[in-house]
C-alpha cells in the first residue's frame, strides 16, 4: 500500500493516508494497470456495518469497473438529496461518473467508438433517452449489480483484506461441493 501510495501520490486530490487503493484482478508486476481509488473511512465504515449486523462480507466489488468495449450507463444518483440522472462511462482504462449538465458527458460521447455499448436504470431511462435522442436499453438496477458481482475485482486488499480467507476458502469448496458437477461423486460415495 505504501509502495502504490507513492506511485499514486501526484495524482491523488487528498492525502494517501486518507485513502484505500485496490489493484485489478488481472495486475502483474511491472505492467500498467488500472488502480481502484476511494475513501478509506467510507469502505471501512460500510464493512463495520454489515459486520456488526452479523453480514459475513465475501467480496466488495465496484459498481462499474474498466472494461471492453466502452460502456455507457445512464442512472438516477442522489446528490445532496437531490436525484439527478448521470452517465457512468467505462472503457478499458477507466471508470467516470458525468453529471449530464456541463460539456464533459457531451464531449465523451461525440469521442465514443461504434462499438460502445449503452444502457440505462428504468428511474433514468425517460432523462437518458431525451439525452441520447433515442431509445436505450433498460437494465434493472439489480442487474447491473450482478454483473458487477461476476467481475473479478475484490476491493478488499491489502489492511483491509478479510483475516478469515481459511472460512471462505472451505465455504467455496463446500459450495462447489453441492453443486451439479460434483453430484455424480457424492452419488457414488452415498
Amino acid at each position: 500500500p505504501a509502495a502504490m501510495a507513492g506511485l499514486l501520490e501526484e495524482a491523488l486530490l487528498e492525502e494517501a493516508d486518507q485513502l484505500h487503493v485496490a489493484l485489478p484482478p488481472q495486475a502483474k508486476p511491472g505492467r500498467p494497470a488500472t488502480v481502484a481509488v476511494m475513501p478509506r473511512s467510507h469502505l471501512q465504515q460500510v464493512v463495520q456495518a454489515a459486520e456488526a449486523a452479523g453480514r459475513e462480507i465475501d467480496r466488495v466489488v465496484p459498481a462499474f469497473a474498466p472494461c471492453r468495449p466502452p460502456r455507457g450507463h445512464f442512472r438516477q444518483v442522489d446528490l445532496d438529496g437531490q436525484g439527478t440522472c448521470q452517465l457512468v462511462w467505462a472503457d478499458e482504462r477507466s471508470v467516470a461518473g458525468l453529471p449530464l449538465q456541463g460539456d464533459g458527458a457531451r464531449a465523451l460521447v461525440q469521442q465514443a467508438s461504434e462499438q460502445a455499448t449503452w444502457s440505462s436504470t428504468p428511474a433514468a431511462a425517460a432523462a437518458a433517452e431525451a439525452w441520447a435522442g433515442r431509445p436505450l436499453p433498460v437494465v434493472p438496477e439489480a442487474q447491473t449489480w450482478l454483473d458487477a458481482a461476476g467481475s473479478g475485482w475484490e476491493l478488499r486488499q491489502f489492511d483491509l483484506a478479510p483475516r478469515h480467507r481459511g472460512l471462505r476458502w472451505g465455504r467455496d469448496a463446500w459450495r462447489r461441493f453441492r453443486g451439479p458437477d460434483w453430484r455424480p461423486v457424492r452419488l457414488g460415495v452415498a
